[in-house]
């Protein structure tokens, strides 16, 4: 005797109702969580979470002697809390009912992730035009969801 399932009409639309009535507010958190431990992790390795390995280029030695003459090690302006001006502790998730974007709003923080004439980039997010967010982060971000969805 086979083993099978059946589907009918009737179990259909009790997914199809449970998915309506399903609400993203709870992962949507999550993943903000995620998105900001992303970012933390790509602090920690210089810029190597989201750029597959590669580090954000080095200061140039003026930079630096410019750094320390004012009391700042070479990475301090990356490092330092928001209450003291810096750009990693000024991080921030907006969450809406149903997205989230993270965003930085220190004055210098676009001049970092998109480079200027003569200073290279160092990407703050994911560049998902080219190399797209981390394997393992989209991964996690599925899981969220994929437990909530179960948990209905």
């Amino acid at each position: 005797m086979p083993v099978e399932v059946t589907i009918n009409q009737q179990d259909i639309k009790y997914f199809v109702d449970k998915i309506q009535q399903l609400t993203l507010e709870l992962p949507i958190n999550e993943i903000a969580n995620l998105l900001l431990a992303a970012i933390q992790d790509n602090f920690e390795s210089n810029g190597a979470y989201f750029q597959r390995g590669m580090e954000w280029s080095p200061l140039k030695p003026a930079t630096i002697r410019d750094r320390l003459r004012h009391g700042y090690d070479s990475n301090s302006i990356l490092r330092r809390e928001a209450s003291h001006g810096g750009l990693m502790g000024r991080f921030i998730a907006n969450v809406t009912d149903n997205s989230v974007s993270v965003s930085n709003n220190t004055s210098y923080a676009p001049y970092l992730h998109y480079g200027t004439k003569f200073m290279p980039s160092r990407l703050l997010f994911p560049d998902i035009n080219n190399v797209g967010f981390p394997t393992d982060l989209l991964n996690d971000i599925m899981l969220v969801i994929s437990n909530h969805i179960s948990n209905l």
